[in-house]
């Protein structure tokens, strides 16, 4: 495998027992005990399927079984597999009503999802107001010029994916990445929306006002409401900027149907995943 996309639909996943408790039991210890922390189902759900996303693409990358995979993680929270003996790159990302992977064997990657909606009662000018700082002016102009408040959020939304995307490529977070103003995205005129399932790769990078020659990103939508996109570094002749990577769409069959369990999980935690808030 040298290039993977894919993508999970938690909104539409309603575990059973059985599901949720298999699931459960091919992950780490620690990793089950962080979703299990957390007080909505839906981020539960979402951090568990992210956790076997990353043992699916690494299993079928380095041939190894379930139980042969050891993660761990980055002191800034990046997952890494502790025991590989080759280089494979991998980044996950949840937001709205999915878990997406972007995996490459040739070079770095991280990826970001985002869904296009305004939470809470700002109203988009508010919020925007609250964000200045964090674009530049070519992106906030970029922004401005769309012709109505839903397409300003939409691509307010696109500059704010390829912004995580880059920076979880790095290794950081964007608490921890200084100077974002000095990231500067240029969006082509000829694609202002992107469309459903089908990757734009026209974006540039500029960093301190000069083109970065060395990153190149993929954008697409999963769907109406849902912004994807995927940095990738180019490194060497390995690299293939031509392909369509398509997000591929899983089930939970497709998760768990190669995986075997690494220990015999309680049943007092599917009582625990259906106490969860339901929000």
């Amino acid at each position: 495998m040298s290039s993977v996309r894919w993508a999970f639909c938690t909104s539409k996943w309603n575990p059973t027992r059985s599901e949720w408790l298999f699931a459960l039991s091919c992950i780490q210890s620690e990793e089950r005990e962080r979703v299990l922390s957390f007080v909505f189902r839906r981020d539960a759900k979402s951090a568990l399927v992210g956790r076997l996303l990353m043992r699916k693409v690494l299993s079928e990358s380095f041939v190894l079984s379930n139980s042969e995979i050891k993660l761990g993680r980055t002191g800034n929270g990046k997952p890494y597999v502790i025991n590989a003996k080759d280089n494979f790159y991998f980044n996950v990302s949840h937001q709205g009503d999915y878990v997406v992977l972007a995996g490459e064997k040739h070079c770095n990657v991280g990826v970001d999802i985002m869904k296009t909606e305004l939470k809470g009662n700002q109203t988009l000018d508010e919020f925007f107001h609250s964000m200045r700082r964090q674009f530049s002016c070519n992106e906030w102009q970029t922004i401005q010029d769309r012709s109505s408040e839903e397409e300003k959020l939409e691509m307010f939304m696109r500059y704010w994916c390829l912004k995580e995307s880059y920076v979880k490529a790095l290794g950081v977070g964007l608490g921890l990445l200084k100077k974002l103003r000095t990231i500067d995205f240029h969006i082509d005129k000829e694609f202002p929306r992107l469309a459903i399932q089908t990757v734009t790769k026209n974006t540039k990078l500029f960093l301190n006002d000069s083109l970065s020659e060395e990153w190149c990103f993929e954008e697409s939508k999963l769907d109406e409401n849902h912004l994807v996109a995927v940095a990738l570094q180019r490194n060497d002749v390995s690299f293939k900027k031509n392909e369509n990577n398509i997000f591929q769409f899983l089930t939970m069959n497709d998760l768990t149907s190669s995986l075997s369990p690494l220990m015999t999980v309680e049943e007092s935690l599917w009582s625990k995943f259906a106490a969860k808030i339901n929000s």
